[in-house]
């Protein structure tokens, strides 16, 4: 079929509830005038060559349930206007010409959307909370809720009159394969949002984790940034997840092992950095997953976490002939006492030191310093320096043996007999 569409069907035929032209030779504009009674419950107009712009009388179709005008060539902005349709279930705007900004208004909420496919567009701005606040019936796990409405229509088949069910179909992209889904009420629980390959950017917000229901995700090929919200992990009934061919940086959140049902997820592409999970899920996602993110590690790219701590250097110069004993005559006791998981080390500085060697100290071990004192004890000593949860090596506790020594020669000190203790 070619041509165009006749612009008197959105009003000549009032009892109309389908219209479905799909995969046709249709040019020209759609027709822009439906009348207030109109019982048009599905239109489909995909696969055409239609131009223009979207028909605003559309907004007289209160009992419209589906809208399907993708790989059309219709050059227009966000239809936010549709939102204020009571029954509107489906709409499917990929593959045409559409721009600008998604941001719509809170009254035009898109309060019962299932399925909201904005792929392949040229769609720019951010993705609004509000809008999704507004996305309630992705929010239900109410079945009841989640239904749509059925009819039947009779009609007259080899001298019998039969009664038929009148199922949409529906095509979208899921776990990155294209996939017909034929009577679309039976899948009711079908929950989908698709605004990939646009040039959408900024942060998702962490209100993407309040859409329990939601099925699929695909956010991928735009400029979105940021961190991947810890949130998605309360998406338990999330079973496909692509946020690939973006700007998503830092690590992958550990919330995301609780979706027990994910079965696709690629983050490949992006910024991101730290160790993959591999626990439940995260065990059954190859490689390709996770390339294009140099900062990624783990099992899945075949690539060691390496720890980027620095290393504390030894001494640079040391008399290979001096007796190691002499490590132990210092002007003080070191202390080490092992706890737990880890070493509290003290050190006790004998009091003819000054306060230096507590900096010094400080700027060779700067991590571990939890718990710091410094006391005072005129008998004994003046300076009780004690570092809390340092885990030391053999050569560290030798570092700290050699700086002692140092300092004694340095102040020509008479020597004490110095202690190290491992307590366990």
């Amino acid at each position: 079929m070619s041509g165009r569409v006749p612009f008197c069907l959105g009003t000549s035929i009032p009892s109309l509830v389908t219209l479905m032209l799909k995969g046709n030779k249709l040019s020209g504009t759609i027709p822009q005038a439906y009348t207030i009674t109109s019982a048009l419950r599905m239109i489909d107009l995909s696969n055409n060559s239609l131009q223009g712009e979207l028909p605003r009388a559309l907004v007289n179709c209160t009992m419209l349930e589906f809208l399907d005008v993708s790989h059309n060539q219709i050059i227009d902005t966000f239809p936010c206007w549709l939102g204020a349709l009571p029954e509107l279930k489906v709409i499917s705007l990929h593959h045409n010409q559409l721009y600008g900004s998604i941001d719509c208004p809170t009254a035009c909420a898109f309060s019962k959307i299932h399925i909201i496919d904005l792929s392949h567009n040229e769609f720019t701005g951010s993705l609004p909370s509000e809008m999704i606040q507004g996305w309630k019936s992705m929010k239900t796990l109410s079945l009841v809720q989640l239904q749509y409405e059925s009819y039947y229509y009779v009609q007259l088949y080899k001298d019998f009159w039969v009664t038929s069910f009148d199922g949409y179909s529906f095509t979208m992209s899921n776990k990155g394969t294209a996939m017909v889904y034929e009577r679309l009420q039976e899948w009711y629980y079908l929950i989908s949002i698709d605004p990939s390959s646009n040039r959408i950017s900024g942060k998702i917000s962490d209100a993407m984790g309040e859409l329990k229901g939601l099925y699929s995700l695909n956010l991928s090929n735009n400029t979105f940034s940021g961190s991947i919200p810890s949130s998605f992990g309360e998406l338990s009934y999330l079973e496909s997840l692509d946020l690939s061919l973006n700007n998503f940086s830092g690590k992958i959140p550990h919330q995301l092992t609780q979706l027990t049902f994910l079965s696709f997820f690629n983050v490949s592409f992006n910024s991101l950095s730290g160790l993959i999970p591999e626990n439940k899920q995260f065990g059954t996602f190859q490689g390709n997953s996770f390339q294009g993110n140099q900062g990624l590690c783990g099992n899945q790219l075949m690539k060691k976490c390496v720890d980027t701590r620095p290393s504390i250097a030894p001494p640079s110069t040391f008399d290979g002939d001096q007796d190691p004993v002499s490590f132990l005559e210092l002007y003080w006791e070191v202390v080490l006492i092992g706890y737990g998981g880890g070493l509290v080390t003290g050190l006790v500085l004998g009091s003819t030191y000054s306060p230096e060697i507590f900096e010094w100290l400080k700027r060779i071990y700067p991590y571990g310093h939890e718990e710091l004192a410094v006391c005072e004890d005129i008998d004994q000593f003046h300076y009780v320096v004690f570092f809390a949860n340092m885990k030391l090596s053999e050569q560290e506790i030798m570092n700290l043996m050699w700086i002692s020594e140092y300092i004694a020669d340095q102040n020509q000190k008479p020597r004490v007999p110095g202690i190290v203790v491992f307590i366990f």
